[in-house]
């Protein structure tokens, strides 16, 4: 019984023994497997007939028909062309002048008519004015003053400074910072403190300040601000330097000076 395959037909047999092999079951049976691949290739060949004619029939069907577009362009065809004259320039004579003629005068003497030729009246020492005041010295004392070598009054030019600011470029002496500008720029840049931005850039802070006749630095500015609060962060940098400047000087004086300072700040 174990072993027997149910694909032998002698399962079959062992299946219907002692029954009734008339009934249409046990030759159903016996037939399943050839009814089962007939079964098989008829339905593929039906699939196959069913695509072939629809690809048959197809084949037989009106085509769409393309017409083709017409040329929109117009030619047109000229015959026995003919250049047209062209009209010669007419030269235009100038305008004869019509200036009148001047007479040019010849030379002729002439007297010049006498005039009276009389001498007007000299003062005598007489009639000036006396003075007792010296000479170049307004409210003097009455007493002139003692002559140089030279024969005449020595007068010595008053110099007058600036009162206010002085630029840099008008001074004899620049002022000077202990340990030169990069030490001071180097001073800004270590208690710069930048804001965060997405993008790094570069963007410029100009200021200004005023170095006082002790060195230090007063009337502190903002002259371009970008934006960013940098204004106020530049000021406040600038204030925080304790260390004082070697003033500038015109002619050995001590100058009070503006200093303009451009400041590159790196934002990342």
């Amino acid at each position: 019984m174990s072993n027997l395959s149910i694909f032998e037909k002698k399962w079959i047999d062992l299946v219907f023994e002692g029954k009734n092999k008339a009934y249409g079951a046990y030759q159903l049976r016996q037939e399943s497997t050839k009814t089962t691949l007939l079964a098989f290739i008829s339905g593929i060949a039906f699939i196959t007939v069913v695509f072939g004619v629809g690809l048959f029939l197809s084949s037989f069907g009106a085509k769409p028909v393309v017409t083709p577009k017409e040329p929109t362009d117009v030619i047109i065809k000229v015959d026995n062309y003919t250049e047209p004259k062209r009209d010669e320039p007419k030269t235009v004579e100038p305008p004869a002048s019509s200036a009148p003629d001047v007479e040019i005068p010849t030379n002729k003497n002439y007297v010049a008519a006498p005039t009276d030729q009389s001498e007007p009246d000299v003062p005598t020492n007489a009639d000036l004015p006396t003075n007792n005041t010296p000479t170049g010295i307004p409210g003097g004392t009455g007493t002139n003053p003692e002559p140089s070598n030279g024969g005449g009054t020595t007068f010595v030019p008053e110099v007058k400074l600036p009162e206010g600011p002085t630029v840099t470029a008008a001074l004899d002496e620049q002022p000077e910072f202990p340990g030169g500008i990069d030490r001071f720029r180097k001073q800004v840049g270590e208690k710069f403190v930048t804001p965060e931005l997405d993008e790094e850039r570069v963007v410029s802070v100009i200021v200004s300040f005023v170095i006082e006749k002790d060195g230090t630095m007063t009337d502190i500015k903002v002259l371009k601000n970008p934006g960013y609060n940098l204004d106020k962060e530049a000021i406040r940098v600038l204030k925080s330097i304790n260390t004082k400047w070697k003033p500038g000087k015109i002619k050995g004086q001590l100058m009070r000076t503006q200093y303009t300072l451009p400041i590159k700040v790196l934002m990342n």
